[in-house]
């Protein structure tokens, strides 16, 4: 059975809906609908990527010299830094604040909360 949630908000001054699909837990978005084929961490699709990827799973970004570039276990500041790091690439902030909050149904912070409790 298929649930599904409304969050809404202001983008720019105007109203705007977004619905998420969620699919038994899995984000039923078309950009994302392939995992094999985004990120697992931060759920950029590789075909956005264009840096040299050393892995299968994780993006140029996420994966470097052999290990995750991001090694703390807090999913919320990963969240904030990969914010601050696509506004600071030029994204609009809407996009980024989106790209951001996806990134909690990416495989690597789904596994569990990995929220620290501070």
């Amino acid at each position: 059975m298929a649930r599904v949630f409304c969050e809404y908000g202001k983008v720019d001054g105007n109203r705007g809906i977004l619905l998420l699909l969620i699919l038994e837990g899995t984000l039923a978005l078309p950009y994302y609908h392939r995992m094999s084929n985004a990120c697992h961490s931060c759920l950029m699709p590789f075909s956005k990527d264009t840096g040299m990827r050393e892995s299968d799973v994780y993006c140029s970004q996420c994966f470097r010299n052999g290990a995750l570039t991001y090694t703390g276990t807090d999913r919320v500041m990963f969240q904030q830094l990969s914010y601050q790091a696509m506004v600071n690439k030029g994204f609009p902030k809407w996009k980024a604040s989106l790209f951001a909050f996806l990134i909690r149904f990416a495989p690597r912070w789904r596994k569990s909360d990995h929220r620290t409790t501070a």
